[in-house]
């Protein structure tokens, strides 16, 4: 299921699999719960790494807050990462 929303006044559309992946999308983006990680993307100068990649939903926030720096993204699962 695809799913258009705004964020930081810029329109993204996500792509999700399942309720599973639209939650946690929810948590993200609509409920702002990474808020506290703002700061310290918005600062960042070499680089923003995340760890467990999921489906890039971080990634993603991150890029629109600070799109000047690069951001490396890792992901175990085979199913995740080949969706990355």
């Amino acid at each position: 299921m695809k799913r258009e929303i705004k964020i930081f006044g810029k329109t993204v559309m996500l792509n999700m699999r399942n309720d599973g992946d639209f939650a946690i999308a929810n948590e993200l983006f609509l409920d702002h719960q990474y808020k506290f990680c703002d700061k310290a993307i918005k600062d960042a100068k070499d680089c923003v790494i995340d760890i467990g990649g999921h489906l890039g939903f971080f990634s993603m926030y991150a890029s629109l807050l600070n799109s000047d720096v690069p951001i490396y993204t890792f992901e175990p699962h085979v199913g995740n990462y080949e969706i990355l």
